[in-house]
C-alpha cells in the first residue's frame, strides 16, 4: 500500500495540473501561436481553471473587434507598451491577456477566439490586491482604447451605456492626466 504525505499529495496534484495544461496549451498551439503558447502554459490560473473545467462567462467592457491572430495581437500590444498579465483570471474564449500599469492601476485588455477585444482599468493587484480584488471594474480612458483598436488595426464597438464614464469619476481614476501620454489636461 502507497500512502503520500500532504506535501507529497500537494506537488502531485500540482504537477498533475501542470502536465494538463502544457497538453492542452499544446492542443490549441496551432490556433493561437507559439508566443502565446508559451506565456499561457505559464498561467497560474489558467492551469487551474482549465485543470477544473471552472467557466464563467466574459466580464462587460467591450471595446472592439480584430481579425488578427494572438500572436499578432501579443506582438503589437507589447509595441505600444502592455505586458502579459500572468495572473489574471481567464475569461471563456480568452486567448490573450495583457496590462499596461500606471500608479497604482493598470488598464487590461483581453482579446478573444471570435475576435473581440475588452478592456477595463482597475487596481494593480502587486501594489493594491485588496482594492483590486474589491472595487468594481471601471472603463478603460477613450484614448487608451482608441491606442488598443488602432494598434490592432480593429472596429470599434464600443457599448455607450458601459463607457458613460462621468467626467470627474475619470479624472479622478487617472489622477488627471491622460493615460496615453502621460502628459497634464
Amino acid at each position: 500500500m502507497i500512502t503520500m504525505e500532504l506535501p507529497e499529495i500537494t506537488s502531485t496534484v500540482i504537477a498533475a495540473i501542470s502536465i494538463f495544461s502544457v497538453v492542452y496549451s499544446a492542443i490549441v498551439m496551432k490556433k493561437a501561436g507559439v508566443s502565446v503558447f508559451l506565456l499561457q502554459i505559464q498561467t497560474p490560473i489558467s492551469i487551474v481553471k482549465r485543470f477544473l473545467r471552472l467557466s464563467g462567462g466574459r466580464q462587460k467592457f467591450l471595446v472592439g473587434r480584430t481579425k488578427l491572430s494572438p500572436d499578432d495581437i501579443y506582438q503589437k500590444l507589447v509595441a505600444i507598451g502592455y505586458q502579459w498579465d500572468y495572473f489574471a483570471y481567464n475569461d471563456d474564449g480568452e486567448q490573450v491577456s495583457m496590462r499596461k500599469l500606471y500608479k497604482d492601476r493598470q488598464v487590461h485588455v483581453r482579446a478573444f477566439d471570435d475576435g473581440t477585444i475588452r478592456m477595463h482599468d482597475e487596481f494593480n493587484y502587486e501594489i493594491e490586491p485588496v482594492k483590486h480584488l474589491q472595487e468594481p471594474l471601471a472603463p478603460a480612458s477613450k484614448v487608451e482604447i482608441a491606442a488598443v483598436i488602432a494598434a490592432l488595426e480593429g472596429t470599434p464597438e464600443i457599448d455607450s451605456e458601459e463607457y458613460d464614464t462621468p467626467l470627474a469619476y475619470a479624472m479622478q481614476r487617472l489622477g488627471e492626466k491622460d493615460l496615453h501620454t502621460g502628459s497634464s489636461q
